[in-house]
C-alpha cells in the first residue's frame, strides 16, 4: 500500500475540522520492538506535535470465545509496529513503489502509541480483553452494530475523541471495517477486525485507518470492475 502525504493531506482535511485528541502525552521511543509507546501520566493535553510528529494513543478491545481468538499482545504489538512502519514509508516493501509515484511518495506525519491511562485515569497497557458467548459475530449490511456495546455483548468504545478505538474479533464475512469522519466522535467511532487480521504481518489495519482519516478506495466506490472510479486524489489515476 502507498501511502503518500498527499493522500494524508487529503483525508485530514475531509475531515471538517474534527481532530482527534489525547488525554495524556504520547512519545515515540527508541524501544527496539517498534513499538511507540505513550509515556507520561493522564492529562488532558491534546494531541502531542514533537518534531512534526501527531501521536495518537490507540486501544484494542480483543473480544474472544476461543483460545486462539484472544490474540496475544506480542500479536497486537507487531500490528501496531506495522502500522507505524506504514505511516512513516519505513516499510520494507517501500521498495516496491511505482516509479511514476515516487515524486510524491513520502512519510506522513502521523503515528500510534498504545495507550498508558484508560479513560478512569488508570494505567493501562492499551489492550482490553472481554470473553465473549458469540461463537461467530454476524456481519450485516451497515456492519456489526452488536460488537461496539456492552449491552448486546459487545465493547463500549473508549471516549473516541480521546482514542483511537479498535475491535478484534472473530466476524463472519468482513475482514475489515471503518468509521468515516463524519462519525468522528460516535459509538462506532474506529476500526473493527476479523481476529485473523491482528496477527501482525496483515495490512488490515493500516487500510482501515486510511478509510478512518477520509481515504476512498482507490478504485472510487464503483463495484464489480466494470468501469473506472475516482477516490478524489489527484495523485492515483482512475482505476478499476
Amino acid at each position: 500500500m502507498l501511502l503518500s502525504r498527499t493522500l494524508f493531506t487529503a483525508f485530514i482535511l475531509s475531515a471538517g475540522g474534527a481532530p482527534l485528541t489525547a488525554q495524556f502525552r504520547c512519545a515515540v521511543t527508541d524501544d527496539p520492538s517498534g513499538i511507540v509507546r505513550s509515556e507520561v501520566p493522564y492529562r488532558d493535553l491534546g494531541v502531542q506535535k514533537s518534531g512534526g510528529i501527531i501521536t495518537i494513543p490507540i486501544v484494542f478491545h480483543v473480544i474472544w470465545h476461543t483460545a486462539m481468538e484472544n490474540v496475544s499482545d506480542s500479536a497486537l504489538h507487531a500490528q501496531l509496529a506495522v502500522l507505524n512502519q506504514d505511516l512513516s514509508r519505513t516499510n520494507p516493501d517501500a521498495v516496491n513503489t511505482p516509479a511514476d509515484l515516487l515524486p510524491i511518495a513520502a512519510a506522513t506525519n502521523f503515528q500510534f502509541c498504545l495507550a498508558d491511562t484508560d479513560p478512569n485515569g488508570a494505567p493501562t497497557n492499551g489492550i482490553t480483553r472481554h470473553y465473549t458467548d458469540t461463537v461467530l459475530w454476524m456481519d450485516t449490511f451497515f456492519g456489526n452494530d452488536n460488537i461496539f456495546y456492552y449491552a448486546t455483548g459487545g465493547v463500549d468504545a473508549w471516549d473516541p475523541l480521546h482514542y483511537m478505538n479498535v475491535w478484534v474479533f472473530n466476524r463472519s464475512y468482513y475482514a475489515g471495517t471503518a468509521s468515516s469522519p463524519s462519525s468522528h466522535g460516535g459509538p462506532h467511532d474506529g476500526v473493527a477486525l476479523d481476529y485473523p487480521q491482528a496477527l501482525g504481518a496483515s495490512r488490515a489495519l493500516t487500510h482501515e485507518i486510511g478509510h478512518c482519516f477520509g481515504l476512498k478506495h482507490v478504485f472510487g466506490g464503483t463495484s464489480g470492475e466494470v468501469s473506472c472510479g475516482d477516490d478524489l486524489v489527484a495523485d492515483t489515476p482512475l482505476q478499476t
